[in-house]
């Protein structure tokens, strides 16, 4: 048995559930936020709270996708999935291959069954001795699959990747879930970064020429290590068991980008590149981010953006319920309702 966890099992069971969480076989289980049973929670005034679907309705749902905006989170318990062992890797091509890899992703994610879990992602490595050879210091193409059904069944889906360019590396093989870590081989250390996202409709030719103008091949002065897009859909899109503030049900893809600040021209750089790249991919996209992942918090009106208008309200009134004086008010909140 294992928990939805997110790419990088490093990431705190608790923060990343109360912004819905984003797993690696989301596709084929939904949001870790969906499999939650109850939360304890103590509110600004004290006041300790067991909270469920039926116990404080209203609380239980601003906990699950709403982030930490009505009170402290000091346990949780959840549902487990039954797994053991998946087929899981990635595929490393140039990056100058970034165009044939990601119209041949475009055109094969709409044909997979919700057990194939998957992300393209261009990489600037930096020279560093902990990232290994050949990938240290190079710019790369990779796509990512984690599939949850039979191995033999799996590597039947996987011809129109496999064709898409040449390969310089490929470890997807079946894996214990234990090693899911090895998929996207995130760092183990932290760092100052920047991240930012978006939710998207579609990948048209349009998108993808857009999205490669900004991030591919041709743009040589691009800052950002990391840029995804990650396939949504199958269990994803599916409501959750009972309301919740998760407002990514209805986009098909996820785009990410991180970035290393080392340095404050760095920095500057970055927060060019990363405006660029969003207000770019604006005309593809829903309008929302996802609050975990959404970058550094703005206005009001820029935070609002991780969800829709009706769960937004929502989330306010639950803050002037249990929040009114906005004692948690620092990082991804919203003000309580007047």
């Amino acid at each position: 048995m294992a928990a939805l966890n997110g790419s990088s099992t490093d990431v705190g069971v608790i923060g990343y559930t109360l912004g819905g969480g984003l797993p690696v076989l989301g596709r084929t289980y939904g949001y870790a936020s969906d499999l939650v049973r109850s939360f304890q929670v103590v509110t600004p005034d004290g006041v300790l709270h067991e909270t469920d679907a039926t116990h404080e309705p209203d609380l239980f749902r601003a906990l699950r996708g709403g982030k930490g905006n009505v009170g402290v989170v000091t346990s949780l318990v959840t549902e487990l999935i039954p797994v053991t062992r998946i087929l899981g890797g990635a595929i490393y091509y140039a990056g100058t291959d970034a165009e044939a890899v990601l119209t041949a992703y475009a055109n094969w994610t709409p044909t997979l069954p919700q057990e194939m879990c998957t992300a393209f992602s261009l990489l600037r490595l930096p020279p560093l001795p902990q990232i290994p050879e050949p990938l240290r210091g190079g710019f790369w193409s990779r796509i990512a699959v984690a599939w949850t059904g039979d191995p033999t069944e799996g590597e039947r889906l996987l011809p129109p990747i496999r064709e898409a360019a040449p390969a310089v590396i490929d470890t997807i093989a079946p894996m214990d879930y234990t090693a899911v870590d090895q998929i996207y081989a995130e760092p183990e250390d932290p760092l100052p970064a920047r991240e930012s996202c978006a939710l998207l409709h579609d990948l048209t030719p349009e998108a993808i020429q857009t999205f490669l103008d900004q991030v591919g091949p041709t743009a040589t002065d691009c800052p950002l290590l990391l840029v995804e897009l990650r396939h949504m859909g199958g269990a994803l899109s599916r409501p959750a068991p009972t309301p919740d503030a998760v407002c990514a049900r209805d986009a098909t893809y996820f785009l990410e980008s991180v970035a290393i600040l080392p340095d404050p021209k760095t920095a500057e750089a970055v927060e060019e590149a990363t405006t660029a790249l969003q207000q770019a991919m604006t005309p593809y996209g829903t309008g929302l981010t996802m609050v975990n992942i959404h970058g550094t918090p703005g206005t009001a009106a820029d935070r609002a953006r991780a969800w829709t208008p009706e769960v937004y309200k929502h989330l306010q009134q639950t803050k002037a319920t249990h929040d009114p004086t906005n004692l948690l008010r620092y990082g991804h909140t919203v003000p309580p309702a007047a």
